[in-house]
């Protein structure tokens, strides 16, 4: 439950329910990523933090992990690509369909600006610009894999990111 207050009235009990009922996608971007090692990121490469700060999991199927400066998402291995569509949410929005391989986890900007990108930067990487530096949540979601028209392994991927609440 969250607190609310209207000026001049008494603050009010919500449910959390009402905050995902009302989130809305402020912006979207999408992205053909060039897949590298396996992975791919949505990172402030705009400050100071530094992707190899973050912990990697050590189990092997992982999908993803995150921390300060942003995320880093795994894919099956087999695919060259990454089709990525991310979606910024102004609050948390509805759970993500289920027995899908996905990842829930929080993040710092510090420049209120992220990449997607490959690991090592390619012209395909695309900026997205938050509403503000701060903490964010980003769920992940590995939709499936396909071959692309010119017959290059390709995985299908959404991203919701939205501020973190405190």
């Amino acid at each position: 439950m969250r607190l609310a207050a209207v000026a001049g009235a008494a603050p009010r009990l919500i449910s959390e329910r009402w905050f995902e009922m009302n989130a809305s996608i402020i912006t979207t971007a999408q992205a053909r990523l060039l897949v590298e090692f396996s992975q791919f990121l949505l990172f402030d490469h705009f400050s100071d933090a530094r992707v190899t700060n973050l912990e990697a999991p050590r189990q092997a199927d992982w999908v993803g992990y995150s921390g300060h400066g942003g995320a880093v998402f795994h894919t099956s291995g087999r695919s060259i690509r990454a089709h990525v569509e991310l979606e910024l949410w102004s609050a948390q929005p509805a759970e993500a369909a289920l027995g899908l391989p996905q990842f829930e986890g929080s993040f710092v900007s510090d420049s209120g600006r992220v990449m997607l990108a490959s690991v090592t930067g390619a012209p395909s990487d695309v900026t997205v610009a938050l509403p503000h530096p701060g903490s964010y949540v980003v769920r992940a979601v590995r939709l499936g894999e396909s071959l692309d028209e010119d017959d290059t392994q390709t995985e299908a991927w959404r991203l919701q990111v939205w501020p973190e609440s405190s």
